[in-house]
């Protein structure tokens, strides 16, 4: 039962971001937040989550994606970054 909520839940919010031509999560936003949690989990990530608020419209997506490069870099700067932080061909 769980699985098949997940599921349809899934294909609503897909549904819903192909009407709005939002994109969702970017591969660098989810890298970020993953990165950022393995560094400092006490850091909100909420609006860069897969759920949050950065993929409601596609200029804030833009922007959003665009910070999430900008903060992944910063954090692949700290000394010995987990290997959550490194760079890989998804980004």
């Amino acid at each position: 039962m769980r699985v098949e909520l997940a599921v349809a839940v899934f294909g609503v919010a897909a549904f819903a971001a192909a009407l709005t031509g939002c994109p969702g999560q970017t591969p660098v936003c989810a890298r970020y937040v993953e990165c950022q949690a393995a560094i400092d989990p006490a850091v909100d990530t909420t609006p860069w989550q897969q759920e949050g608020s950065c993929w409601r419209l596609p200029e804030s997506a833009r922007s959003c994606d665009a910070q999430c490069d900008v903060a992944l870099t910063a954090l692949r700067q700290t000394p010995s970054p987990p290997a959550s932080c490194l760079d890989d061909s998804t980004d």
